[in-house]
This record gives C-alpha cells, structure tokens and sequence, in this order.
C-alpha cells in the first residue's frame, strides 16, 4: 500500500479518463501492463488509475494503459516534459531520466527516481 500512497502523494492524475490508446498503437506493440517482465511496484502502476494521464510539476505521464514499446526495444517511454524523458527498461527493471537522449538519472524504484523529477 505504501506504493500506491506515494503514486497518491506524488502524481495529480486527470479528471478525465482516456480509454483509446495512441494512434501510433498497432497490435505488434507491447503493452505496458501486459509485459510480464514488470515488478510489482509497476504493476501497482498499472492498476492505479490506469486510463488517467497524470502530472507531477511539468512533467506529462501517460495513461499507464497507452504506454508501449516495439517488439525489439526494452525501454518504455512513461513520460516527457520538452527536451526530457522518463523511461522505464524491463530488461534491468530500472528508472532513466534522458535529457536530449542521454541518460542524467537512474533508479530502481519510482521513490528514489521522483526526487530527480
């Protein structure tokens, strides 16, 4: 539960829900909350207001329901503010802060990883 507090605590999710993904979206993509790759806390994630898009300062998170990757990528794209994202890598279950494509943070939890947002 302290998981799902700190999504609370953190995040101001949308009023509105969005139930269609992306128009990039096609079928050969890999769903977010269907990679089975994902630990808990993304997990918790996933279920906690999963159709919302959520905000934290000027960062932009996406629906967790639209997020994706490409078949042959580890990394999913969780949010963006201009010149910056947020990323996700199931292949070593870590947070990446990319700035202009390089990588200036990473974190194993959400926790630790918000404190560079």
């Amino acid at each position: 539960m302290d998981i799902v507090s700190n999504f609370e605590r953190t995040l101001t999710p949308s009023v509105e829900e969005i139930p269609e993904p992306s128009s990039w979206w096609s079928p050969t993509m890999v769903m977010l909350e269907d990679d089975p790759e994902i630990p808990l806390e993304m997990r918790l994630y996933c279920g906690w207001e999963p159709f919302k898009e959520r905000r934290h300062g000027e960062w932009h998170f996406f629906a967790p329901h639209h997020v994706f990757r490409l078949p042959e990528e580890s990394d999913y794209l969780i949010a963006q503010k201009p010149s910056n994202w947020l990323m996700f890598s199931c292949k070593d279950s870590c947070w990446k802060i990319l700035h202009t494509g390089q990588l200036t943070n990473s974190a194993k939890s959400f926790g630790d990883i918000v404190s560079y947002l």
